[in-house]
């Protein structure tokens, strides 16, 4: 599994083109919320033109992707980094999570209860059991900030990983039984377990997979049917909303569980594959524009909820009045709103929440006890 032209120093260094990535994915996420966010009364854009335009902008296939990257981000550095050849501690490792997920989304929390409140718009949660399993992000609970199921399979999931990188280290032949067994029992288990267990595939192959030459391989000659066949997979969903899937899908799904989630997973794991290995697509990734929309895309993902279907939405005719414009253009002038509000209020949460907060966590893994 050793490369020798990737050292630890190589591949513990940031991988400044995933934040790009993971950018791109929550941008996406973000127009896809706008795009669909508008009941029929709003003339701005028709079923097909939505379909299509999911195509480009695809909320349930970023989320595939953002996954699938956690899966590879997360394990890295027990594969091939500076702890590779150390023993796993889940103390430090649940820490960093700790500190990495959830300050900011209270913050932002927080913002939601807030309005709510103060907008009376509905009771403030019966309980506080309602109030702390939605700020725990482990019951799946979502009654404030609905898209933070996500936030919870990202959290749940992640804290098997550990468990999975001792049992690969063990025997790395269990990785290819779990990614079998977490595709064949996702009825059972949470289907997006295969997402994180086909990024840390490609975090154990990235010496081999970031050298490889695809040129050699019989299949190059085939490489852009490959290709197409790959965005059809990470398209499976809009796709499926246009294209009537046959009945055996539904048979299939019905007695095993496999949904188009995972689908969108694997076409998810070969497009990142194929990022890995091309350091041409890498330099275009690194432009500085969007490796700071990575860095600030945990926050965009946080707020753009708020203002998107909060505060601005709700007041479409109200834009409209002052405006004076048609469904359409008042759509697009609330949509250059909601992105400008959305930006700079993820940057606000992100230099004075997340980064502070991590500093922290280093702090506190610092007074532990180092290996």
């Amino acid at each position: 599994m050793t490369n020798e032209g990737l050292n630890n120093n190589q591949i513990n260094q940031r991988f400044d083109y995933l934040d790009s990535i993971r950018g791109m994915a929550c941008l996406s996420v973000v127009l896809y919320h706008f795009v669909g966010g508008f009941d029929a009364s709003i003339q701005f854009l028709n079923k097909t033109q939505i379909q299509i335009l999911s195509l480009f902008f695809n909320g349930p296939a970023s989320v595939s992707f953002f996954f699938v990257l956690s899966g590879f981000v997360l394990s890295i550095k027990y594969f091939h980094g500076s702890l590779a050849n150390k023993p796993v501690d889940y103390k430090r490792f649940v820490i960093t999570r700790m500190y990495r997920l959830y300050p900011a989304f209270w913050v932002a929390l927080s913002c939601y209860f807030l309005h709510f409140v103060w907008g009376n718009k509905f009771k403030v949660f019966n309980t506080l059991t309602e109030l702390v399993n939605e700020a725990s992000l482990i019951h799946n609970f979502t009654k404030l900030y609905n898209p933070g199921w996500t936030l919870n399979v990202e959290l749940v999931i992640s804290l098997f990983i550990p468990f999975i990188i001792l049992l690969v280290r063990y025997d790395k032949r269990l990785f290819h039984i779990l990614i079998l067994l977490s595709l064949l029992l996702s009825a059972f288990f949470s289907s997006f377990l295969l997402h994180f267990l086909l990024g840390m595939l490609l975090a154990y192959h990235y010496p081999t997979l970031s050298s490889y030459s695809f040129r050699s391989n019989r299949l190059y000659p085939y490489r852009y049917l490959l290709v197409i066949c790959i965005i059809i997979a990470y398209l499976a969903a809009p796709i499926s909303d246009m294209i009537p899937l046959p009945e055996i899908y539904k048979w299939l799904r019905q007695f095993t569980g496999i949904d188009l989630f995972q689908v969108s997973g694997i076409g998810a794991f070969f497009i990142l594959g194929i990022v890995i290995n091309q350091q041409r697509l890498q330099r275009i990734l690194n432009h500085r524009t969007l490796t700071f929309l990575g860095k600030i895309s945990y926050s965009m993902y946080l707020v753009h909820w708020f203002w998107l279907f909060n505060l601005i939405i709700p007041r479409f005719k109200s834009f409209q009045k002052l405006f004076g414009t048609n469904d359409f253009i008042t759509a697009l002038l609330i949509g250059v709103i909601m992105m400008t509000c959305t930006i700079v209020s993820a940057c606000v949460l992100y230099y004075f929440v997340e980064l502070p907060w991590i500093k922290k966590g280093n702090q506190r893994l610092a007074k532990l006890k180092t290996y």
